[in-house]
């Protein structure tokens, strides 16, 4: 009498654990056609929980092809794991990830391994069903919000100090190629003076005067040599200044970043 009993108390069992299967599917269906996804689906893979004719769902390997009530149901039916975006019950697939919205904070993918494990990695707590995950992402997004704005400030105070250098670095290279312009125009006026001299009037006029004559060439002689030790001097200034706008420029950023 207790088996004959038990076949039909068993019948009943199965037929009422499969329609709450197939309620469950329907239910998850709708809310999928709602706009919403499953739970731990990135929204660019949106496209591939959408439904299919009849609710189904295929998987994103092309088969086999599912009621659309196994998805997330924490049972491995696809063979790449594609069925279970929000369970680990396809973890031991590398690629099986969660995705964690973590609204006011950074997106973040998890591996599924450490869903409904009992630890919030999500700081939304999205990774948790049975754990109650306080919400942190609004604190940590505010927190990094503060120290992109910190390393933001910092940047703009290393450009502006390079600004400077380089406007100074410039005012002397503007001194110094007007120090040239003047060099040159005495290297020009003295190169005039044998010509000069080679006049005849010049030549009576200081052969009548000798110590003029002789006072006049060392004069010229020594402004000459003058002249040219000025502009030596003058282009390795030039130079070093240029080295010495490019080393501050780069010194200022490095102080900046450094600190």
């Amino acid at each position: 009498m207790r088996n004959l009993f038990s076949l039909p108390i068993l019948g009943v069992s199965h037929v009422l654990l499969a329609w709450g299967v197939t309620a469950l599917g329907a239910v998850a269906a709708r809310s999928s056609k709602g706009g919403r996804v499953p739970r731990g689906v990135a929204p660019a893979d949106a496209a591939f929980y959408v439904p299919g004719a009849g609710d189904t769902f295929t998987c994103r390997s092309g088969s086999p092809t599912l009621a659309y009530g196994k998805v997330n149901d924490n049972y491995c039916d696809c063979p790449d794991g594609s069925d279970e975006p929000g369970t680990s019950a396809c973890s031991i697939f590398p690629s099986a990830t969660f995705y964690c919205p973590n609204t006011g904070d950074e997106a973040r993918v998890i591996f599924s391994q450490f869903v409904d494990d009992g630890i919030c990695d999500c700081c939304d707590g999205s990774d948790e069903v049975e754990v109650a995950c306080p919400d942190t992402c609004a604190k940590e997004g505010q927190g990094k919000l503060a120290k992109l704005e910190l390393a933001l400030a910092d940047a703009e105070e290393g450009l502006r100090k390079n600004a400077v250098l380089r406007k100074e670095a410039s005012d002397r290279r503007a001194g110094w190629e007007k120090r040239l312009e003047y060099l040159e125009e005495i290297e020009i006026r003295t190169a005039q003076v044998p010509s000069m001299l080679a006049r005849p009037d010049l030549l009576a006029w200081f052969s009548s005067h000798p110590s003029v004559a002789f006072g006049s060439t060392i004069v010229i002689a020594l402004a000459s040599g003058a002249w040219r030790m000025s502009k030596r001097r003058s282009r390795r200034k030039t130079r070093r200044l240029e080295w010495s706008g490019r080393s501050n420029w780069w010194t200022g950023l490095r102080k900046t970043w450094r600190r």
